[in-house]
């Protein structure tokens, strides 16, 4: 099990409570990725966007809370398979 300091604690808690993210958590830079074909299409790209690693955090931490919140508030129904722990293909044809 992995110990938070409370600095660390605080980066996070701060900006939920007061409902400001701050802004150098909203910059990326874009990439260009090749999917296929002719290199010189720019059709042929996709973009994928680098971000820090606290935004990418806050964002497992608040998936995590949400996830828990659905699960114990029983929101989601049995059959919904979609982005759930434990659940895939095989389960959804069962």
């Amino acid at each position: 099990m992995y110990t938070v300091n409370r600095r660390a604690t605080n980066t996070y808690k701060l900006p939920l409570s007061l409902g400001v993210y701050p802004a150098e958590w909203k910059t990326a830079k874009v990439t260009p990725l090749h999917k296929k074909g002719d290199r010189y299409d720019i059709h042929n790209y996709r973009p994928i966007s680098i971000i820090s690693v606290f935004p990418k955090l806050l964002e497992r931490l608040m998936c995590n809370r949400l996830m828990l919140f659905l699960h114990e508030n029983k929101v989601l129904i049995e059959a919904q398979n979609g982005f759930r722990k434990g659940k895939c293909i095989e389960t959804a044809v069962q």
